[in-house]
């Protein structure tokens, strides 16, 4: 008879086997490490899945925008409409996408650079490192030496 898995506790349980038998703080700091790699590699393989430059939401709400055309002032140039959905989110309102499909360029190149792929992958492409002075203050403030 097999186990279940309550939502991957016996993961978290394997990766501290090694620490288990040190301090608290060190058997912590080896739960956030593990936690940071694991949201690391999801955010990562969540990258992957993007079938556009921009994410999945945002490609959504553009592809929905293509449907709603209305007449509002806008500047393709500054990126900005009189409805101010662009102004505010940086994501082509309805008005900005008729525009820009009509001149048959792509409204996902009028989209700030911080949808984008690239700015993704840039925030997601290394790990964010564990400050080692804190725990070093905090094992001399209780007067123990194990790191």
């Amino acid at each position: 008879m097999g186990y279940a898995s309550f939502s991957g506790l016996d993961k978290v349980y394997n990766a501290v086997l090694a620490v288990r038998e040190k301090p608290i703080l060190v058997l912590l700091e080896k739960l956030r490490m593990w936690f940071m790699l694991r949201f690391n590699n999801q955010q990562r393989q969540y990258l992957q899945k993007w079938i556009s430059d921009v994410g999945p939401k945002i490609f959504g709400i553009i592809e929905a925008s293509k449907k709603d055309i209305y007449l509002h002032a806008l500047d393709l140039a500054a990126r900005s409409c009189s409805c101010r959905k662009w102004d505010l989110n940086g994501i082509p309102c309805v008005h900005a996408v008729a525009a820009i499909l009509y001149r048959n360029e792509d409204p996902i190149d009028y989209t700030n650079a911080f949808y984008k792929k690239d700015a993704w992958s840039r925030a997601y492409a290394e790990i964010v490192n564990p400050i080692t002075m804190l725990l070093k203050v905090w094992f001399e403030a209780n007067g123990s030496s194990n790191l």
